[in-house]
């Protein structure tokens, strides 16, 4: 990437050169006036308090000018504008959906791992049940049955806990009624009552 360095005492000779111009200074006066404003679109992003940035800029034609007082003003305001406020709203919304997605997936990890111990240590239990109660069973044979308990602990456990990390990443909820139908995938006939609606995070994590 190509970048030039420029004399902070020069930044105004450059603006008609760029697309857009971010100021952050702790300075006491303004850094950008609307005397340096150049004839072409220019897009001016303010981020410091005091501002950087004169007001008086974005009277011109083309230029366009965000900065923290107005961001605010718009936000709280609770009526939609186009153009870059509303731009920089629905990127910031996506990321922070993007965030909490990935976090509340996060989240159901360690109780989605901690089930999956649950059942390999129910499958050891169990194993170790029929090796004491049939010893006439052979090496081979005890291996051949703790594999096939595995696999179909694993088949059962399969959807669900990948039903219950898309539950998660979307914040979606299930009913008491057809929790079990959501999470293991199951198609039965409707019965026509009405679901309680629970958060996929209030499941049980043991079963």
């Amino acid at each position: 990437m190509k970048a030039e360095v420029v004399d902070f005492a020069d930044r105004a000779t450059v603006l008609d050169r760029v697309d857009v111009a971010v100021s952050a200074t702790g300075a006491q006066g303004f850094t950008i006036a609307a005397s340096d404003m150049p004839d072409r679109e220019l897009m001016l992003i303010d981020l410091s308090l005091p501002r950087d940035i004169d007001e008086a800029c974005a009277k011109k034609d083309g230029i366009e000018l965000v900065n923290i007082d107005r961001l605010s003003n718009d936000l709280t305001s609770g009526e939609v504008h186009e153009g870059p406020h509303s731009q920089a709203r629905d990127i910031v919304r996506e990321e922070l959906d993007s965030y909490s997605s990935a976090q509340r997936v996060r989240d159901v990890a360690p109780a989605v791992s901690a089930l999956r111990k649950h059942a390999a240590d129910l499958v050891h239990c169990e194993a170790a049940r029929l090796e004491q109660k049939h010893p006439e069973l052979t090496e081979a044979q005890l291996k051949d049955v703790n594999r096939a308990l595995k696999r179909v602990v694993d088949k059962l456990l399969h959807e669900p806990t990948v039903r219950a990390k898309q539950l998660a990443a979307t914040s979606g909820t299930v009913s008491h009624e057809t929790a079990l139908q959501q999470l293991f995938g199951l198609n039965l006939e409707d019965t026509g009552s009405e679901g309680v609606a629970v958060n996929a995070a209030e499941l049980p994590t043991e079963i």
